[in-house]
């Protein structure tokens, strides 16, 4: 695991020193504060001195912390600084192991590095939408957009006054937010599946592999324990009784593609022009797509085709368990290609639906 860590943090590093090397020797930076609406220029002074550089994370330079900065002498050198930190404790891990309160403490599997690694994505997505927002020098106006602003006024001939759209700064925070709100979601995702899979839970299975134990505390409550919970799940598609894989996918894939298409349709780009279903229905199959591959691969790697030399342990049924057919190669690859066909053909379905609702009103 320090190996991984330490390669990253030294990958990080180059990439920051990098960025220095552009500011100083290739090219310089966009200036926002030049005369005039700005220029590119070389940063010749970028600033070392520590106690300038780490009081912006105390808030030295003003309440925004890093966000305060508003010199691209300090931005560079901040990624001085920063370049050397990460090159300096990516050798570090490489050659040193976990110390002894972080064997004790930390799990080591795969899943749990991927939920380590994902939430410090999802970290740094909060603090780069913030830093969008409110940065002027980082993020010029000129190009962004004004600061802490989502809009932006633009005169429309046929309107008296300006209207507000969209700005490239708005687009940029919003992404950030969102994609670090996902990331977030998989980083508790996958950390309950890794603090499980310590503990002894089968998620294949939905059960405790190990013996119970009275000094434990039971997580069941009236909700997720009764009768009624466990029959609404076994009616799902994915664990329903006497369904092949491909009928299972199919099923799958058109409730995601109905119901993909509305947020394109309505919250993208093209939502007041014309072309807004359609743009829909393109970015919803994209995604379909997207996610079809994401199923094969998760089939390919988890359902190898092997002889298990242990005999599986009894479970007792708490929660239904995923059908034997899609437990294997051939099976997870019916079910995607399934997803795929009925996924794209519910977006097509909600595509003619929205393009004729004018017509389906008449008959209302």
């Amino acid at each position: 695991m320090t190996s991984i860590l330490g390669i990253h943090l030294m990958l990080l590093g180059f990439g920051a020193w990098l960025l220095v090397a552009k500011a100083m020797f290739w090219g310089g930076l966009f200036d926002p504060w030049v005369t005039g609406s700005g220029d590119v220029r070389v940063i010749h002074h970028p600033t070392l001195n520590p106690a300038t550089i780490f009081g912006y994370l105390f808030g030295a330079q003003g309440a925004q912390g890093m966000a305060a900065v508003n010199n691209l002498e300090d931005v560079v050198g901040g990624h001085i600084w920063v370049g050397l930190l990460c090159i300096g404790g990516g050798l570090f891990h490489i050659l040193t192991k976990p110390f002894a309160w972080a064997r004790r403490i930390l799990i080591y599997s795969g899943e749990a590095y991927l939920s380590y690694s994902i939430g410090a994505v999802a970290y740094m997505g909060f603090l780069a939408a913030y830093f969008a927002t409110v940065n002027n020098t980082v993020y010029p106006e000129v190009f962004y957009g004004p600061v802490e602003a989502l809009t932006s006024q633009v005169p429309v001939e046929s309107l008296p006054t300006a209207t507000g759209i969209i700005s490239s700064r708005g687009w940029l925070a919003t992404f950030h937010f969102v994609l670090a709100a996902l990331f977030l979601a998989g980083h508790i995702w996958h950390a309950i599946r890794a603090r499980g899979d310590a503990a002894g839970f089968d998620f294949k299975r939905g059960d405790m592999v190990r013996s119970p134990n009275v000094q434990t505390g039971n997580l069941a409550t009236p909700i997720n324990s009764s009768d009624l919970t466990l029959n609404f799940l076994k009616n799902l598609p994915i664990y329903r009784s006497g369904l092949s894989p491909l009928t299972r996918g199919l099923e799958i894939g058109m409730a995601h593609g109905y119901w993909l298409i509305g947020p394109f349709a309505k919250l993208g780009p093209l939502r007041d022009s014309a072309s807004a279903n359609l743009a829909g229905l393109i970015a919803a199959a994209g995604v379909i797509v997207i996610a079809t591959v994401g199923l094969s691969f998760y089939g390919s790697i988890t359902f190898e085709r092997r002889l298990e030399t242990l005999p599986r342990p009894v479970f007792a049924e708490t929660v239904p368990n995923v059908p034997t057919s899609l437990q294997s190669v051939d099976g997870w690859s019916q079910f995607s290609g399934g997803f795929l066909i009925g996924g794209v053909g519910g977006a097509i379905f909600a595509y003619l639906l929205l393009s004729n609702l004018d017509l389906l009103w008449q008959f209302v």
